[in-house]
């Protein structure tokens, strides 16, 4: 009941009101030492073992500020996804590339677009849904019905595919590649299939997800990397091309090639990257 008051509170309150929320949600989560600013801090200290006890709480705190924002900014962004153009868009202050980004998509040729949880995934998707026609986005169902229904119904209204990540759904995606389409996928969380390897990230060996280098190598299509982060005068969109090694018939060297992409751009803002997941699960333990 309370999820579903908070999205209707988004139709008619402004954009900063539901800043203001994720702000205070942040400030609990930093308070109250949570799960995720543990979680936080031991990826921080795994990935970065130069800096300082108290730089790694600094980006730890700030981690959890920003995935407490994020969430509170996609309600608004789930629950105005019929009106991308006067309530949506306004928000992005910036697109860095965007010329790169309209050449591919402009190509004769399916496009793939990788991604990382950082900054607002929500707001990134609806722009990408609204410069790519036909987009399809493979989606972890969320454990919660009313929130999994209310996420997918958002990202349907976008313009956006929603599909499940098995065999049936990789057989769609190269279908939707082959026939020129657009797929976009966020590529740092843990897989639980076959497509489970092990890369590099920041140095570290993690499972990495190889559903989309797949996909990449086995047709011809263009790749290319968008976040979404906060800059001084609001979100801003990122388009960084791929490596060549990206597609090199050697797995592990084209999933490090993906992940040195993620890297390159997390360093920019790492306090804006959620570091709260636990990304090299199975390699180091958490509390």
């Amino acid at each position: 009941m309370f999820i579903k008051i908070l999205f209707f509170l988004a139709k008619i309150a402004p954009f900063r009101v539901f800043q203001a929320f994720g702000s205070f949600l942040g400030f609990l989560m930093v308070f109250s030492n949570s799960k995720s600013l543990k979680t936080s801090s031991t990826n921080l200290k795994h990935v970065f073992k130069s800096k300082t006890k108290e730089e790694i709480g600094d980006l730890s705190r700030g981690s959890v500020r920003q995935t407490s924002l994020s969430l509170m900014e996609a309600i608004y962004v789930w629950s105005n996804s019929r009106d991308f153009s006067r309530k949506i868009y306004p928000l992005i202050s910036k697109v860095n590339n965007e010329s790169k980004f309209d050449s591919l998509l402009g190509e004769d040729k399916g496009l793939i677009i990788i991604s990382s949880h950082i900054g607002n995934m929500e707001l990134l998707i609806s722009w990408m849904a609204h410069k790519a026609e036909n987009l399809i986005i493979p989606f972890t169902k969320v454990k919660n019905k009313t929130v999994n229904n209310l996420v997918k119904r958002g990202r349907q209204n976008y313009g956006a595919k929603m599909v499940g990540i098995d065999f049936k759904s990789t057989k769609l995606l190269l279908e939707h590649i082959n026939n020129k389409g657009t797929i976009a996928m966020a590529v740092d969380q843990v897989p639980k299939n076959k497509n489970r390897h092990t890369a590099n990230f920041f140095g570290n060996a993690c499972y990495t997800n190889s559903l989309i280098s797949n996909i990449a190598k086995r047709t011809d299509c263009n790749v290319i990397y968008c976040s979404c982060t906060l800059g001084k005068d609001g979100y801003q969109i990122n388009i960084r091309e791929v490596g060549e090694n990206f597609f090199s018939d050697d797995v592990a060297e084209s999933l490090e090639s993906m992940n040195k992409v993620l890297e390159e751009d997390i360093l920019v803002s790492p306090e804006q990257y959620a570091w709260e997941y636990k990304r090299f699960k199975g390699y180091i333990d958490y509390v």
